[in-house]
């Protein structure tokens, strides 16, 4: 059985390239083929299990390469309206020929899904950088408050982060407003717990 079932596998692999085929019109292609009597143990059931999961594989590698065309167009960030992104799709077809749906409905979904992945990763890797800048202390509103020279310094090491760049092109106001929001969870924190034991050895490896 096992054994029916990779060639069925490797039939679907040769046969079906598209993620816009369906099942009733694959068979009838499938049924040409010599290797697929070399199947006949598989029963429909498993076969259109078996081709169903081709599809969502084929779908999976035409959307993430729909994402990385998106991420390298030069006319396209994720501030771009649907809009606008459509017409320029549209227009660009050698470009998105072979990665995008066939379905303007998909193509619209999947684009506005790579808006939002997009931006919750920039969000996230923005916040681990400013877990990672140790300049920001508890401390910071305080100083900040008596000397905006503090915040001159603090934005001097991030600016110079590609994670503070990606949020300075397409997110600025939220760049700032996550910024506002993490030194002021700090001020509310105050001073930090002492070390337990455990982390003292840890950070004592790693300055050995």
């Amino acid at each position: 059985m096992q054994e029916h079932q990779e060639r069925f596998n490797a039939l679907l692999v040769d046969l079906v390239k598209s993620a816009e085929a369906n099942w009733h019109e694959t068979r009838r292609i499938l049924r040409k083929d010599e290797r697929y009597a070399e199947c006949d143990l598989l029963d429909k059931e498993k076969k259109e299990s078996a081709f169903n999961e081709h599809i969502r594989n084929l779908e999976k590698k035409r959307r993430d390469a729909f994402f990385a065309v998106l991420d390298e167009h030069p006319k396209i960030t994720t501030q771009t309206r649907w809009k606008e992104a459509r017409r320029i799709i549209q227009d660009e077809e050698e470009t998105f020929s072979k990665v995008a749906s066939n379905s303007e409905r998909k193509v619209e979904r999947d684009y506005r899904d790579w808006q939002e992945l997009r931006h919750d990763n920039a969000v996230r890797e923005f916040k681990d950088l400013l877990k990672e800048t140790k300049i920001i202390t508890y401390k910071s509103k305080r100083m900040i408050e008596e000397n905006e020279q503090h915040l001159k310094d603090i934005l001097a090491v991030l600016e110079n982060d590609k994670r503070w760049m990606r949020m300075s092109e397409n997110h600025a106001s939220e760049r700032d407003r996550i910024l506002d929001e993490y030194i002021e969870v700090l001020h509310r924190k105050g001073t930090p717990p002492p070390p337990t034991q455990q982390e003292r050895e840890r950070r004592r490896k790693e300055t050995a």
